[in-house]
């Protein structure tokens, strides 16, 4: 493991060392005795015990960088520092070594053994795929208990560390992650595979050092290499991102985009559609993830955006149902529904499809369950409705709807229920009738009154519609 001076600091820390480090570089692999003799490599680190400050101690340097220790011991401080090559590289090599084996767990696990305190590995969807154990003093910690007991942060601290520039940068350095909702502080290292963000490597301490922030580098670098093995992690990973930065309209390199989406099996001449599940209060969205993931590969797509499960399908038409039914089933097993977008191809409208996927959902009820999803078309008139109500309402309504009601309330008649029903039988007289429950020449006196009061002629189709977009507005 290459070391770094604010490594070594936190390793010699019982000399209280005096720090200038200004270059800080993680590239050191041996210590050396200075001496003016032999030629400065930028790999070691260089110990003297005579170029001291204020003629006393050991000065340890690398390139623009200096410790000041407290001791007179040179040869101790060299032995000190060879120690911490031992130990980082005895950790380091040993996870490398077993790189093949190891899971993301035995990963954390193994980390562990080098920072002091809780580490998360999450996805770009903040899904978390490994955590350690939580240390003295951050169990009751509320953003933890969140991961710990739903693999994902609280929707609230998603959203504040969302406003973070830096999370999804291309940077490859471990920085301090600041938000008013998170009260410890954390240190974050973005997980990158040839450059596409695929997570982060999360730490919470109650001392967060530049050495640590180091070590975390190291770790990272490991945790990328891990992933690049283990390809259909990778894959995954690399697919949630690309859906992830669609949907949350990141700035994108469209040509990038494209490429990873060809790779990942989603053509631009394929069907696709969206569909937006609301669960049960006790399940998470990603007890159902992986599930929905392989409903039908290479067709499906499951993520988890905003702390919801949200369905892809992009593939040949003739396939969507057979997509259908598999998430049916899996939807109907868990008590749970999804609204249905329209079908589209071009995947960057999936922002404004998962929309409309979640309008539809707010149409559906429970005793929809045992036909869980529910299509855009099943709902589209509901909607119009909805939004003519909001946005027009009664502007909308015909005078003569008022005219009958006020005939209606004056003469203690019902010619406003008898319109509004003739419309709905479609002008079947025989089928009007009996839903009134009236003779037949009852209705036909009823339907001539109503068109001598208004001067309606009911045979326009033009006015026929906007008395039922008048009534529904009632």
């Amino acid at each position: 493991m290459r070391l770094s001076m604010n490594i070594l600091s936190d390793w010699l820390t019982k000399y209280q060392p005096e720090t200038s480090i200004k270059t800080g570089n993680r590239i050191i692999r041996n210590v050396r005795l200075f001496s003016g003799e032999h030629t400065i490599s930028p790999y070691n680190v260089y110990v003297s015990t005579t170029a001291v400050k204020n003629g006393n101690g050991v000065i340890c340097m690398h390139q623009n960088d200096c410790l000041y220790l407290n001791t007179a011991d040179g040869d101790q401080v060299i032995n000190d520092v060879m120690d911490a090559f031992d130990y980082y590289n005895a950790v380091t090599d040993d996870i490398k070594e077993h790189l093949g084996e190891y899971s993301l767990q035995d990963l954390i696990t193994k980390a562990e053994e080098l920072m002091q305190g809780f580490l998360i590995i999450a996805d770009s969807t903040y899904f978390v795929l490994a955590y350690g154990n939580v240390p003295s003093g951050l169990e009751d910690n509320v953003a933890l208990k969140s991961v710990i007991a739903n693999n994902i942060m609280d929707i609230k601290y998603i959203m504040s560390i969302e406003k973070n520039k830096e999370i999804r940068e291309y940077h490859r350095k471990t920085y301090i992650l600041r938000s008013d909702l998170i009260p410890v502080l954390s240190s974050v290292r973005n997980l990158f595979i040839e450059k596409q963000h695929i997570g982060w490597l999360i730490f919470t301490g109650d001392d967060i050092s530049a050495g640590m922030m180091d070590i975390q580098d190291e770790i990272g670098d490991i945790i990328e290499r891990w992933f690049r093995i283990h390809s259909d992690y990778n894959n995954r990973l690399e697919r949630n991102s690309v859906f992830y930065d669609i949907l949350s309209g990141q700035k994108l390199d469209i040509h990038k985009v494209q490429a990873s989406l060809i790779l990942l099996n989603c053509s631009e001449h394929y069907e696709k559609k969206v569909y937006a599940v609301k669960l049960p209060e006790n399940i998470s969205a990603y007890a159902l993830c992986k599930k929905a993931d392989s409903l039908l590969p290479p067709y499906s797509h499951a993520i988890v955006y905003n702390s919801q499960l949200v369905g892809i399908y992009s593939g040949p038409l003739e396939k969507i149902n057979e997509y259908e039914s598999g998430l049916a089933a899996l939807l109907y097993g868990a008590g749970a529904v999804c609204g249905s977008s329209p079908s589209f191809k071009n995947v960057f409208n999936l922002p404004h499809q998962l929309e409309v996927a979640n309008i539809v959902l707010l149409f559906c009820s429970e005793n929809q369950k045992e036909n869980p999803i529910v299509q855009f078309a099943e709902v589209s008139l509901l909607y119009a409705e909805k939004i003519l109500k909001e946005q027009v309402g009664e502007l909308l309504i015909h005078p003569a709807i008022s005219c009958l009601l006020d005939y209606d309330k004056e003469n203690q008649t019902d010619l406003l229920e008898t319109l509004m029903v003739y419309l709905e039988c479609e002008r079947n007289y025989a089928d009007t009738a009996r839903a009134l429950f009236i003779h037949r020449n009852s209705l036909l006196y009823r339907i001539q009154r109503i068109q001598a009061l208004t001067g309606l002629d009911l045979d326009d189709p033009s006015i026929r519609l906007h008395l039922i977009l008048s009534l529904k507005m009632l």
